[in-house]
């Protein structure tokens, strides 16, 4: 019974803290945000200006899959190769300023699945590998249900949902971590949490949306659409 009550304690005090939408975070926190709105072309090598504009990012193809502007969640989003249409992610370069360290943050994005779209494995947005040096961060939405990680020096955190998104409505998906634990919080309601301690993490890596890369086959390719992406830091000193 402790140990039920210290979960829903935790996740209450997590959700509190993920009320406020991406964009109305207080400023200086925000370290990435990409809405899509003034976006004119999506091909190969193109920069998608993000907010701050350092934190743009690259459309990276592997030759074939393609990238298309389609009506967002707010404004324009983003649509990604159907399965079996190549490959492609966008890619924002490796930058200190994504690493949250020990340091309180959340990341997320809209996401829209079609039943016939959802495959095994689809990431909507990731910084590092599951053995990356430093640690990871990553949202995914593996047979359209979503589910994210949080590993660093201290633990691994991996939550998830138990319901599929795949319903062709827009869906606001974000992980949070505190002090007190890991949050995920699927249109606005906590489906899963855990106070488990991930400590510092700090990569090398860039953040990529929509797949892990294009070089492989198997690249846990998103087939849907992509909106307001964004990463959160509260940097404590």
């Amino acid at each position: 019974m402790r140990s039920r009550v210290s979960v829903q304690v935790v996740a209450a005090a997590l959700l509190a803290l993920t009320a406020l939408p991406a964009a109305a975070a207080p400023a200086g926190q925000t370290r990435l945000r990409l809405d899509f709105d003034q976006v004119r072309t999506l091909t190969p090598g193109t920069s998608v200006t993000g907010s701050p504009a350092r934190a743009s990012a690259q459309v990276v193809t592997d030759g074939v899959g393609q990238l298309r502007r389609r009506p967002g969640a707010r404004g324009r989003g983003v649509e990604f190769p159907c399965a079996g249409c190549g490959r492609a992610v966008l890619e924002v370069g490796d930058r200190s300023s994504l690493d949250p360290r020990s340091d309180t943050f959340a990341f997320g994005a809209s996401v829209r699945i079609g039943p016939g779209q959802a495959t095994h494995s689809m990431n909507v947005m990731q910084k590092g590998y599951h053995d990356e040096p430093g640690g990871q961060y990553k949202l995914q939405v593996d047979q359209g249900v979503p589910s994210c990680v949080v590993s660093g020096s201290s633990g691994r955190v991996l939550l998830g949902s138990t319901a599929s998104i795949a319903d062709r409505a827009w869906h606001r998906l974000t992980c949070r971590r505190t002090p007190s634990g890991v949050v995920l919080v699927v249109d606005g309601s906590v489906v899963a949490s855990s106070a488990t301690p991930t400590g510092n993490l700090s990569s090398a890596a860039p953040v990529r949306l929509g797949g892990k890369d294009v070089t492989s086959i198997d690249n846990d390719q998103l087939h849907g659409r992509l909106d307001d992406v964004f990463v959160r830091i509260d940097r404590t000193g």
